[in-house]
């Protein structure tokens, strides 16, 4: 029987001083939400994030630090579950410095395929020089999809 991951699942979580906002939104399904409200609990090294839903908040944290990257907001309505409002850490010592587009394809992705088990391709920022190899995917989702070089704007 699958558990649904909570807070308490895993230890060293760290959550920042300051969060900005970013223009995530999406609606899912009530199925979809049922699924996303799993989470994720890492259960060997590859599994980079710790994932769990608390509220109707989803809260997004690299396993191997414990840093909340992303907090996800949702709200109900007749039909679906919509994104309310999407942050992301603005501690530069706990995450990248990509621009904030880039955080919303790499949020997106990581709920898409890491929740929903859809097959989106990764989202491979132009600004670190190098095409798609699977090497910056697997350090920071300890995963195998296939790869989109994004432009210098995302």
């Amino acid at each position: 029987m699958r558990v649904k991951a909570s807070q308490s699942d895993w230890k060293n979580l760290i959550f920042p001083k300051k969060f900005v906002s970013i223009d995530y939104s999406r609606s899912f399904s009530e199925e979809e939400y049922e699924k996303i409200s799993y989470g994720l609990i890492p259960r060997e090294m590859e599994d980079k994030w710790m994932i769990y839903l608390k509220s109707d908040v989803l809260y997004l944290h690299r396993s191997w630090t414990g840093f909340c990257l992303y907090k996800v907001t949702f709200r109900a309505d007749e039909v679906s579950h919509r994104v309310v409002e999407a942050l992301v850490n603005a501690s530069e010592d706990q995450i990248p410095a990509f621009n904030p587009k880039y955080h919303v394809q790499l949020l997106d992705f990581l709920i898409s395929n890491l929740l929903l088990n859809e097959s989106k391709p990764f989202p491979m920022p132009k600004q670190l020089g190098i095409g798609p190899t699977g090497l910056f995917q697997h350090h920071i989702t300890g995963t195998y999809f296939p790869e989109k070089l994004l432009d210098e704007d995302d």
